[in-house]
């Protein structure tokens, strides 16, 4: 099967190859896009296949997508444009006849009022009526939209027009991870996923710096166009704080919050983003090291685990699978997850990359599961 990443030279494009190559997708088995395939030069070393692919170049298009199977396209980044860009390579993806079309959509496409959203949701429209299976992805906000204001935060607080409203943000490698998983495995056809972190306020954001960097940062509210104002003044274009001012007032409304789907928590990224010097890591949910440990490799991405406080849901609950399990069991399926498969999944739907867990951090967490699984009679 052959996977084409559309915007494989951009931030979340990228990152989906080097997810995919580590689910083990061999390198000759996808294809990378760019409009400039020089910036691809490092995949085509390691034997992803490379191919120019321009959003509006249908001609490009149609070359780039000779012979695949699965294709991502990861949305455009020229606002005003996208619809028509897409559109482009969904034309493409029917001549070609691919047979699974996903799209980076964005959080509450079909009843947002981002301004956003509107290019997102006729792009969706468009998928559908192509005829092609299809899978949606709903991207929540990119947490490396507030980790990238650290230094601003610091020196001069959060401000924004957001008021009270929760925004559940993750960062680019989760949506990343998603999407990969998405690509490779079965079972996804017409469904539509809304992705998001565990959400937050832009007062818990402020509050949550000050703990990480002992300095204290407030969040002050504005008007939406005193904020986009203020935005303008520090050197933003017109349209783009228009655009993140009225990405807040969708916040404000709810328009970003994505519910029953905790991909991380938010405390833990700005420890590991935020680069503030003295910042200590996240304290996890749940009881002793092995919770830790459980929190640090991201498990609750995944999966759900009352103890944790996750309820990640692209791998099995472990409040139902862990009590039936050895702890030889649980060892097996950490490190060698194809040998301990849960019924109804399939093959590298979790990640091979955790056997290199330190022995004493995998007892750990071995430990935590064992004894807090719900049901688990070790438990209490």
């Amino acid at each position: 099967m052959t996977i084409l990443v559309t915007g494989a030279s951009g931030q979340l494009g990228r990152l989906v190859v080097d997810d995919l190559l580590a689910r083990g997708v061999a390198a000759a088995d996808i294809v990378a896009t760019a409009r400039n395939t020089d910036s691809l030069a490092d995949l085509a070393a390691l034997g992803v296949m490379v191919r120019r692919a321009d959003y509006t170049d249908p001609a490009s298009l149609r070359v780039a997508l000779e012979g695949v199977d699965s294709l991502l396209l990861v949305s455009s980044s020229e606002i005003g444009q996208r619809a028509v860009q897409h559109a482009n390579v969904v034309d493409a993806a029917v001549a070609a006849r691919v047979s699974l079309i996903a799209y980076t959509s964005i959080a509450n496409a079909p009843t947002s009022t981002l301004s956003l959203a509107a290019e997102h949701l006729e792009t969706e429209k468009a998928i559908e009526a192509s005829g092609l299976p299809s899978v949606i992805l709903r991207n929540g906000w990119y947490l490396e939209n507030y980790t990238g204001q650290l230094p601003t935060y610091l020196e001069y607080g959060v401000a924004g027009a957001a008021g009270d409203g929760q925004v559940s943000a993750a960062t680019r490698a989760d949506f990343a991870a998603a999407a990969a998983a998405v690509l490779s495995t079965e079972g996804h056809e017409g469904k539509a996923f809304d992705l998001g972190g565990a959400p937050f306020t832009l007062s818990d954001l402020a509050a949550e710096v000050s703990r990480q960097s002992g300095k204290t940062v407030t969040y002050t509210n504005l008007p939406e166009a005193d904020y986009a104002a203020l935005l303008v003044g520090a050197g933003l274009p017109e349209v783009y704080a228009e655009m993140y001012a009225d990405s807040d007032r969708g916040i404000a409304r709810g328009d970003l919050l994505v519910e029953g789907n905790d991909l991380e928590d938010v405390a833990a990224y700005v420890a590991a983003y935020a680069g503030v010097p003295g910042a200590k890591p996240p304290k996890a949910p749940g009881v002793g090291p092995g919770a830790q440990v459980y929190a640090n490799n991201g498990c609750g991405s995944c999966h759900t685990f009352a103890a944790a406080e996750s309820a990640g849901q692209l791998g099995p609950n472990l409040d139902d699978v862990i009590p039936a399990m050895s702890q030889a069991e649980i060892k097996e399926s950490i490190i060698d997850p194809n040998a301990q498969k849960a019924k109804g999944y399939e093959n590298q739907v979790m990640p091979d990359r955790f056997d290199s867990i330190p022995p004493d951090q995998l007892n750990q967490l071995i430990e935590f599961l064992t004894k807090y699984a719900a049901g688990s009679k070790s438990g209490s």
